[in-house]
């Protein structure tokens, strides 16, 4: 195995759409010491957070930030509590939560 710096990385040629597709369709990978799971072991799976218990950081920072007028309007419109609708959305997709 070879370890590259970010330097060398960053220099690589782009992948061709070719092995894009077998990176992600696996081909390279042995799974065979990986136990199958069944829907109801898959089921029982939980966010790291949530088995954890880590609970979300309750200090609220004023930030000024840019959103498109429309999308505000939405958020304005299911009521006073927009601002915790978008922090819950923004925490979704940061953290999977």
């Amino acid at each position: 195995m070879h370890t590259m710096t970010l330097d060398e990385v960053r220099n690589l040629p782009p992948l061709t759409s070719e092995e894009i597709e077998s990176v992600m369709a696996f081909n390279n990978t042995d799974f065979s010491d990986c136990p199958k799971q069944t829907k109801d072991e898959l089921s029982k799976f939980r966010p790291w957070n949530k088995v954890h218990n880590r609970q979300p950081n309750s200090v609220k920072i004023d930030v000024n930030i840019k959103i498109d007028s429309d999308v505000l309007s939405w958020y304005q419109s299911i009521g006073n509590d927009y601002q915790a609708k978008i922090n819950d959305v923004l925490r979704m997709y940061a953290f999977g939560e």
